[in-house]
């Protein structure tokens, strides 16, 4: 991600240059009030970006869960003892 572009929350009137910022130089915009950052404006393909990056992230640390049960022994449930669990919850 490039380095963000810092506006005061007055010029979120002007759209346009924002959206060119975002999607055209590819930064987000940091809007501020009294020098407090109150948003932060992304493109649309950062904010895919994000939203895979974030899905990684919480796969690795499932499979560093399911790591650290394996070498503690754990063997895990048998799939149809899940499957009669989880027909039951249904019903």
């Amino acid at each position: 991600m490039r380095v963000p572009v810092v506006k005061p929350i007055k010029e979120l009137r002007d759209t346009k240059t924002i959206a060119a910022i975002c999607n055209e130089q590819g930064r987000p915009v940091i809007i501020t009030n009294n020098g407090r950052t109150q948003l932060v404006i992304i493109s649309e393909a950062q904010f895919e970006e994000y939203e895979n990056m974030k899905a990684r992230l919480d796969l690795y640390e499932k499979l560093a869960e399911a790591e650290a049960e394996a070498n503690t022994g754990f063997e895990g449930h048998r799939l149809s003892d899940v499957a009669k669990n989880l027909m039951a919850d249904l019903i």
